[in-house]
């Protein structure tokens, strides 16, 4: 698998995190805003006010205790407040902060979610860039939580501008040392943040190794990989992998620290002496009577306050967690070049005569040929299989009937209409679909076969869910279940029941069957009783085809009992069609189905001799 670097956190500016926060919650992010100043004026303004209450000291000492208190505590009170506001003022930033990063997060999901489902197909998804910038998203690549980006903008932010005022302050007392400082300051954020963006471009750039270590942590922690990993003794090995992918990721980004911390240490000894020497002046100054006392005390705490130029190590930080924001709007450009205007032919309805596949060739990510001008025509009404090994293409087919994979070639035809000219989530509303990996939601039984399709879910869309669960034999089975069909399915959720494989697949084929009552006219089924007992699979799929009577039905599946039921059946191998015709001409003909279904019909005989042959 190539391990490809996106670009790092850094290009992705912080201006995308402010307009993403300013989206999330304008008030939140004028509040931060409003803390920001604070935090950027009261630290001179206290610095100015202390030396204004030092400096008042020594006259203060020769003037009657009550007297002298007086003279001191009016800067001594205002800097008292001023640190208190401050003080203040910071703790309601690094909230306010962290509940908009919270919301920005959100939002930037929702993004993430939305560039992602790209109507015209799933190839996008497949792409190693893509899914990259997913684990980045998700912080699975290393990105910090979005809602820590905001905070640690707040922060340096507010150092930035906490740090002009004691550069100013240092000016007043000589422009060179203000200057000087500055410059130090700012050579050693340059550098430091040079090299952050490199061990971070390093670090992203592992992101395939690191999906490959989050799955290798998921794996050991999964309770449907549990008894497998302990049955066969794998637990050494899963944690080793673990233990070798994560090295594997992260050691490029050790060894770049090397270079880069010298460099880092070299500047901050050039820092220490730059100090040295406007200490000294200071201390000169001091000791020859050119600066007073309270000066001398808000020159010195310029001198430490300047340091805030370098960001500390909130800035790490920051770069860090900016890298959802820039995997988001990577992932909203690739959406961008996928997209295509809204074609002008409508799906509804179809389709009314025929679907048509015409010289199909598809290979994904540039490998052999899945399907190799896979020629076909099937008429409404037309009950269809699609036999072949492991590998031949049948659930591809599939896929690109559906419109969620495009040819590398040849066209999808329906009605004589190219499926590129139509619109995808029309024609895919014309579909009820039961994929072999069909997906299991943590939802109620009635949620997982309506799936919010109805809008509202009222009594007549519950009735219409019951008579699909009774088409697919589950009626008994929900009836049994504590809330019926309002139980959530999931072992793992409160009051929660789980169903076995059949009965999951039974579920999904009713799924399907609430998408025909809502005027689907092809049903596509990919391995539709592979989790069905033999006894219960004729019936079963006997019942499939009269309750679909009318609609094309286009069915995968390796069980030739049920293959053999239906009007048509089309053998693929190589990527193309090599028979066509019923189970009985096919039988007469004498090719690879009579091969294969009496390599299974075998399995059902009894040996010679043996009670019940």
């Amino acid at each position: 698998m190539s391990e490809r670097a996106p670009a790092p956190a850094r290009p992705s500016g912080k201006g995308d995190l402010l307009r993403l926060a300013w989206r999330a919650d304008r008030v939140s992010t004028v509040m931060v805003a409003a803390t920001m100043a604070i935090g950027g004026i009261g630290p001179a303004l206290f610095m100015i006010l202390t030396g204004a209450a030092i400096g008042r000291i020594p006259e203060a000492v020769e003037m009657e205790f009550a007297d002298g208190a007086r003279k001191v505590l009016g800067p001594v009170a205002a800097a008292g407040a001023v640190f208190l506001v401050t003080q203040v003022a910071g703790k309601i930033r690094f909230t306010v902060a962290e509940v908009l990063g919270q919301r920005a997060e959100i939002v930037l999901r929702e993004r993430a979610l939305r560039a992602c489902a790209i109507d015209q197909g799933t190839d996008h998804l497949r792409d190693e860039k893509t899914r990259d910038d997913l684990a980045l998203v998700s912080g699975v690549a290393g990105g910090l939580p979005l809602e820590r980006a905001f905070a640690g903008f707040a922060e340096v932010a507010t150092a930035l501008l906490a740090a002009v005022g004691p550069v100013v302050l240092l000016m007043f007392f000589q422009v060179w040392a203000g200057v000087l400082v500055a410059a130090a300051w700012i050579g050693v954020r340059a550098v430091a943040g040079k090299e952050n963006a490199r061990r971070l471009e390093l670090l992203f750039g592992q992101a395939a190794a690191l999906r490959r270590a989050d799955y290798f942590r998921r794996l050991a922690v999964d309770g449907r990989a549990a008894k497998e990993i302990r049955v066969f003794g794998l637990a050494p090995w899963v944690l080793g992998r673990l233990d070798d992918e994560w090295r594997a990721a992260i050691s490029p980004t050790w060894r770049s620290r090397r270079g880069g911390d010298v460099k880092v240490a070299l500047l901050t000894g050039l820092l220490v002496v730059i100090y040295a020497v406007v200490f000294g002046a200071l201390v000169n100054a001091a000791s020859r009577g050119d600066l007073e006392v309270g000066a001398f005390a808000v020159f010195l705490q310029a001198l430490i306050g300047a340091s805030a130029i370098s960001g500390g190590t909130a800035q790490y930080g920051l770069d860090v967690a900016l890298a959802p924001v820039a995997a988001v709007r990577r992932l909203e450009e690739r959406k961008a070049e996928h997209a295509v205007p809204p074609p002008p032919a409508t799906a509804g309805g179809m389709p009314r005569g025929a679907l048509e596949l015409r010289e199909l060739r598809f290979a994904y990510d540039g490998g052999r040929p899945v399907l190799d001008g896979v020629s076909v025509r099937m008429e409404m009404g037309d009950s269809v299989a699609l036999v072949g090994a492991n590998g031949a293409g049948k659930s591809t087919l599939l896929k690109q009937i559906a419109g969620l994979l495009d040819p590398d070639s040849g066209q999808v035809l329906v009605d004589g209409v190219p499926l590129t000219e139509l619109d995808r989530r029309q024609w895919r509303a014309q579909l009820a679909m039961v994929f072999q990996d069909f997906v299991r939601l943590p939802l109620t039984v009635a949620e997982n076969v309506h799936v919010f399709r109805a809008d509202p879910v009222d009594e007549a869309t519950r009735r219409t869910v019951m008579e699909c669960l009774e088409r697919v034999g589950l009626a008994k089975k929900i009836a049994s279940l504590p809330q019926g069909m309002d139980t959530l399915l999931g072992r793992d959720l409160p009051g929660g029941a789980e169903l076995s494989g059949g009965q999951w697949q039974r579920l999904a084929l009713a799924r399907a069957f609430f998408t025909i009552s809502a005027g689907a006219r092809v049903l596509l089924v990919d391995e539709p009783t592979a989790n069905i007992d033999p006894a219960g699979e004729a019936e079963f799929f006997d019942g499939l085809l009269a309750e679909t009577e009318g609609l094309l039905r286009i069915v995968v599946s390796h069980r030739f009992s049920t293959v053999r039921r239906v009007g048509r059946i089309l053998v693929i191998e190589g990527g193309r069609v090599i028979e066509d015709g019923s189970h009985d001409e096919l039988m007469r003909a004498g090719g690879r189905y009579r091969e294969m279904f009496l390599a299974q019909a075998s399995a059902f005989v009894a040996a010679p001799g043996e009670a019940g042959a």
